[in-house]
């Protein structure tokens, strides 16, 4: 397991509710490029944004997650999107969930728009996650 402390991303704190497996921070790094490339460009601003919230873990492993993160950039198929989101069902809290759709969010809407694929995967992960009890009639979370 690797531990996080401090306040960041996913809630941090140093219980063990939110400790994060090396095997989630991978998926992690896996969901924000299926992100950056849903509409097919990368632009410099998502990956910046994505690689931010990256940065929001245990230090001495950002640079491992990160070459993930890229190198998930360079192989990313649209194949991989269901199997990457349908791997978030189970193991993280209802407060880490948020988190990650907020920050999922946050890369979609940061070129100035968010692109239908962007949106599709929004809305696959909220529903993959059962985040949309959650949401209140105006989509606020």
């Amino acid at each position: 397991m690797i531990s996080t402390s401090g306040v960041g991303l996913l809630g941090r704190n140093k219980n063990a509710e939110t400790m994060l497996s090396e095997t989630k921070l991978v998926m992690i790094a896996h969901l924000f490029a299926s992100m950056t490339c849903a509409d097919d460009k990368i632009r410099d601003i998502e990956n910046f944004t994505a690689e931010v919230f990256l940065e929001d873990y245990n230090k001495e492993d950002i640079e491992r997650i990160k070459d993930v993160y890229r190198a998930s950039l360079k192989n990313y198929g649209e194949a991989e999107r269901a199997e990457i989101i349908q791997s978030f069902v189970v193991g993280f809290t209802d407060k880490q969930k948020i988190s990650l759709l907020r920050s999922l969010c946050a890369v979609a809407a940061c070129d100035g728009e968010v692109h239908p694929e962007e949106q599709y995967i929004i809305k696959s992960f909220m529903a993959a996650m059962e985040i949309d009890q959650f949401v209140d009639s105006s989509g606020s979370i």
